[in-house]
């Protein structure tokens, strides 16, 4: 229970600090090493302990949770997915970013609005999931 009201902390948190390198690299000159290092790793560590609570998930709750009500665990299954996707995104603005410099001179802004619109994308889906998961939990917990 204690991991699962920290994970839902950590997931809301985390919705800001993903925010933080969207709002810097508007600019595609923009140097944004530590924000970008920083919360792309706020968010790996909050996906991580999601997969962690995971298993006692599956064993205490996603049963009961499919027959009360579908629907709840259709969202709880999306919000899974949905997080995966948003991490992804987040390495891929991350990586882009860090790696950008050592590109050619005409691919540099390509890719630092790729990093932009990655981290971009990615808060917009944190948001969603961290939406989804105070519903799940609002509904049923550990």
């Amino acid at each position: 229970r204690l991991f699962e009201h920290l994970h839902g902390h950590l997931g809301w948190l985390s919705v800001a600090i993903i925010l933080h390198p969207a709002i810097l690299l508007r600019n595609p000159l923009c140097k944004a090493h530590k924000a970008v290092l920083l919360s792309t790793g706020f968010l790996t560590l909050t996906w991580g302990l999601g997969v962690g609570i995971y298993p006692a998930y599956r064993q205490l709750l996603k049963q009961q949770i499919f027959k009360e009500a579908p629907l709840i665990g259709w969202c709880f299954e999306r919000k899974e997915h949905l997080s995966l996707v948003a991490l992804c995104l987040a390495w891929v603005g991350c990586l882009g970013h860090l790696g950008k410099d050592r590109l050619h001179e005409n691919l540099q802004t390509r890719v630092a609005r790729l990093s932009w619109w990655a981290f971009l994308v990615s808060a917009g889906i944190t948001f969603l999931v961290a939406l989804l998961g105070t519903l799940i939990a609002a509904w049923r917990s550990f």
